[in-house]
């Protein structure tokens, strides 16, 4: 489940006093910034002082937040304009693996999306559930992407460079 919320909602949830969270009384919550890119990255908030101790203070302060899972493994799609170059396991058991069809699906859904990065990664897990369901982790931008093990020097440089292309276009329009 995925809702937004802020620092002041997930406050009074967390003292009991209701207010407007919508998050029902889940306990612990994910969660990651709703307006600013990359403000922080996201955490569990288990209890009141995790947001205070990742500076988040001001109550208005909106948040993206989810239900906190169990991933069994989780992989890294990397793709360039549209086409998926790798798929590598970076966490929890590689013999696990995730839909293809889902996989397949979410590049192409987010592919033909507009304002689309060129280069990006999908990250996708296998949900510690009864069907062991593969469910998408993250979006990332493929301007400042990490390369995990699996993924070759060249197909990790195809993504990067065709995503800094595209983000330099426009100044080269300007020269």
């Amino acid at each position: 489940r995925v809702w937004t919320s802020s620092v002041g909602e997930l406050l009074r949830h967390f003292d009991g006093s209701g207010g407007t969270s919508s998050s029902g009384g889940l306990g612990a919550v994910f969660v990651k910034p709703l307006d600013r890119r990359k403000r922080f990255t996201g955490f569990v908030v288990a209890q009141p002082d995790d947001l205070a101790s990742h500076g988040l203070t001001r109550r208005a302060e909106r948040l993206l937040c989810a239900s906190v899972v169990r991933w069994l493994t989780e992989w890294r799609v990397y793709v360039a304009e549209g086409e998926v170059l790798a798929c590598c396991n970076y966490a929890g058991d590689p013999a696990l693996r995730v839909e293809p069809t889902v996989v397949q699906e979410g590049v192409a859904a987010r592919s033909a999306a507009p304002g689309c990065p060129a280069g990006y990664a999908l990250d996708y897990g296998v949900l510690d559930d009864a069907g062991r369901t593969t469910a998408l982790v993250e979006f990332n931008d493929g301007f400042g992407l990490g390369a995990y093990p699996g993924v070759s020097a060249a197909q990790y440089t195809r993504l990067v460079m065709s995503r800094w292309q595209q983000l330099l276009a426009p100044l080269a329009s300007h020269s």
